[in-house]
């Protein structure tokens, strides 16, 4: 029968561990796994599940119940499933990856003994199996069974980078960071006075699969190598009023603007990924905290207050003039986006979360969809008017640099101050 690796408590996730620790309850973790193996057992395909949060003890009763079930059965044919959604991340257990090796690899085997079908059931409830112990233990078993002869294969597991890893995109020549999967609270922060009706309710979401997103957003120069591959021409460069924020697409490390949302697909689909979804945005934004921002604006923000020559207090113009005050400043003092990457980053090394640009997503805007939104990876509404955008920009106040702000857009338009950053599921 096929083993398979259930990490739990490995080092380098601590983040991700934090995230996921509060959010179950550890012993009717148990309980649903002896049901789901229970479900299993009645299946005339055999299931075996390994399913479990939390403490060792939870460990072995979910286990102690589910070989309990298995062992009333017949075993001769069967696929062995395994789900392990732990918040840890020493491993890239992609959902596919666990399919294709699970799936019809050992058949007709007799499993004669509880050691062995112990053993075999759910291996190494530790965090000292390696990847490259696991895929010995895999092809013994292989060899001993005679599957081998069958031109049956095990698909090698690779190590999954830890938290904030950072790797350099083929295409787009960007740095991409890996964000683990985990659970936050998407929507008005706690303590947020700020927030309006569309940010809320604040709900609990869960990002089920990791994914790499950009470290910056894309900037001029990665978006020119695009416009020449796909044979496009620039987009007219980005003005405030009469003044050229960046002449001649000269200074290829600012942030890509004046871009459609359909622009912005376009070139992550050439970059070998996408446009992150509005959770996703925001989850990656927060890098595990939970307050309205992830540290100092002005240390990690370019905003209407700091990004032109002088320093502005945006708040108080609104104020004595609601009506284009602001507007007349930043025109005034030549406000403007900045070069990616000169502002202090998050917790997993992002750049520009907050500030700079605005940053397309891919979610259709619905100002209440929070009311519905389901609780795991959320897609957005299926249809809409506007496309979200997120983050503020440099001309932007400091009530919109917040990590739940949401804002949206015609997807034809183009606009002076946005832009955006992809994502991608695979290096």
């Amino acid at each position: 029968m096929l083993p398979f690796l259930l990490l739990l408590g490995m080092a380098g996730a601590t983040w991700a561990q934090a995230n996921a620790s509060s959010d179950f309850n550890e012993s009717s973790a148990g309980l649903g796994a002896a049901q789901k193996a229970q479900g299993a057992a009645r299946d005339t395909v055999r299931g075996r599940y390994c399913y479990a949060y939390g403490e060792d003890e939870t460990l072995r009763q979910a286990k102690d119940k589910a070989f309990a079930l298995a062992q009333r059965q017949a075993i001769r044919s069967y696929r062995v499933y395994v789900e392990s959604v732990t918040r840890v991340e020493n491993l890239q257990l992609k959902e596919d990856l666990v399919q294709s090796a699970a799936a019809g690899v050992l058949r007709d085997v007799q499993i004669e003994s509880e050691e062995q079908r112990k053993q075999e059931y759910c291996v190494a409830i530790t965090a000292k199996i390696n990847p490259v112990e696991l895929q010995q233990f895999l092809e013994r078993r292989l060899q001993s069974t005679g599957a081998r002869a069958e031109g049956v294969t095990i698909p090698a597991l690779q190590p999954r980078p830890a938290a904030g890893a950072v790797m350099a995109g083929a295409t787009d020549g960007l740095n991409y960071v890996w964000i683990p999967p985990g659970t936050f609270l998407m929507g008005c922060s706690p303590g947020d006075s700020e927030c309006r009706d569309s940010e809320k309710p604040a709900h609990r979401v869960t990002i089920t699969k990791g994914f790499w997103m950009g470290q910056t957003e894309v900037t001029v120069g990665a978006y020119k190598r695009f416009a020449a591959a796909a044979g496009r021409a620039m987009p007219a460069e980005p003005k405030a009023g009469d003044r050229p924020l960046n002449p001649g697409w000269s200074d290829d490390q600012q942030p890509m603007a004046t871009v459609t949302w359909d622009d912005a697909a376009a070139h992550c689909r050439w970059a070998g990924g996408r446009l992150p979804t509005e959770a996703e945005w925001e989850y990656a934004a927060r890098g595990g905290t939970s307050g309205s921002r992830y540290g100092d604006l002005d240390a990690i923000a370019w905003y209407a207050d700091n990004s032109g020559r002088s320093r502005l207090d945006s708040v108080s113009i609104v104020k004595q003039d609601p009506k284009g005050g602001l507007f007349h400043r930043l025109m005034e003092n030549q406000n403007g986006s900045h070069k990616v990457g000169q502002k202090l980053p998050n917790a997993l090394g992002l750049y520009d979360m907050l500030g700079n640009v605005w940053e397309w997503v891919a979610d259709w805007y619905g100002e209440n969809y929070y009311g519905q939104s389901p609780s795991q990876d959320p897609p957005g509404p299926s249809s809409g008017q506007s496309r979200v955008s997120r983050g503020g920009s440099s001309v932007h106040g400091p009530w919109g640099a917040r990590a739940s702000y949401r804002s949206g857009g015609a997807p034809g338009n183009r606009y002076n101050d946005a832009g955006f950053r992809c994502v991608r599921e695979v290096p």
